[in-house]
């Protein structure tokens, strides 16, 4: 049977940018708080518990181990074309979103059930932040600001399924797995496969759709782990360039490829429970006029227990 964590729950800092490596455009740069919890969150189980009364007898529920997460997150996008002499903005936005998510954890599989709660546009604050951040490195302020897509709620249910080729142990060594996701609603509508593959001593990376989320400790001291994996996306809706649902919007912007490549990989360190870990982010050309054949990232984790 699975086994894992040492401590029953930890807080994580995710900061997205590409000082450290990347592109500054399309997905600039965000920032990601988590709280993971393995004895439940009241505001996940509000709603996950009834979907598994509806779903799942208490039989089937026997011997899984759960753990919730509480996230809240801000992530910033610069969205530029091909001009004729330079690059023209597409657009800027800002997206602010809570998500609650609950892990599922039986044998060789890993179930994530998703609800994310959101608005995007200007009322989000992600001009204000970015700006205020441009100004405390002695930068200008961004440009593309004014062609921002309009205020929007925003709301998405999620389903991730891994499937690991032995069930996962805490003790070291390492991991092969695949993983399918289905994410149904607004900014984005889209379906995501991939494998993946980790080397873990003493902590190991818990992986949603391909990303890493947060670390797992397997004893106390020092652990380490390294991690890669390849995905495909296929995109059925996207609010940058399909405009808002039941509106007129024209974003002027088209899809560039019906499946979207990206990878990543990375590693980490850990130490009694703390950790950080260092990942960066490559995605395949996304609409049509856009700068490069792909873009990327850095992704920058920081954890401790809570």
């Amino acid at each position: 049977m699975f086994s894992c964590t040492l401590t029953a729950a930890d807080l994580s800092v995710q900061l997205d940018n590409d000082i450290l490596y990347g592109t500054d455009r399309e997905y600039t740069g965000g920032f990601i708080v988590r709280w993971t919890d393995a004895t439940g969150i009241g505001l996940v189980d509000g709603w996950a518990s009834p979907l598994e009364r509806l779903a799942l007898s208490s039989d089937a529920l026997q011997g899984v181990q759960k753990t919730d997460q509480l996230g809240l997150a801000m992530q910033i996008f610069t969205l530029e074309k091909h001009g004729d002499t330079r690059h023209d903005s597409a657009g800027n936005s800002g997206w602010a979103h809570i998500d609650l998510r609950r892990f599922y954890q039986y044998g060789r599989y890993q179930s994530v059930l998703g609800l994310r709660l959101g608005w995007l546009g200007p009322s989000s604050g992600g001009q204000e932040i970015q700006n205020g951040l441009h100004s405390i490195i002695g930068n200008d302020n961004a440009s593309g600001w004014d062609h921002q897509v309009p205020d929007q709620p925003t709301l998405q249910v999620a389903f991730d399924q891994q499937v690991f080729l032995s069930e996962p142990q805490s003790h070291s060594g390492g991991q092969l797995y695949g993983a399918l996701s289905v994410v149904a609603g607004s900014p984005e509508t889209a379906v995501s496969f991939g494998v993946g593959a980790y080397y873990a001593d003493g902590a190991r990376p818990v992986m949603r759709m391909n990303a890493l989320d947060h670390v797992v400790d397997m004893g106390s001291g020092l652990g380490w782990f390294v991690f890669a994996d390849v995905s495909a996306k296929y995109d059925i809706y996207n609010v940058f360039l399909d405009g808002r649902p039941f509106t007129e919007d024209d974003p002027n912007i088209e899809f560039a490829n019906v499946v979207i490549p990206a990878a990543q990989y990375g590693g980490g360190l850990s130490f009694n429970h703390f950790y950080v870990v260092l990942s960066s982010s490559v995605l395949g050309q996304v609409y049509r006029g856009q700068p490069e054949n792909h873009f990327k990232f850095a992704s920058l984790y920081f954890g401790m227990p809570f």
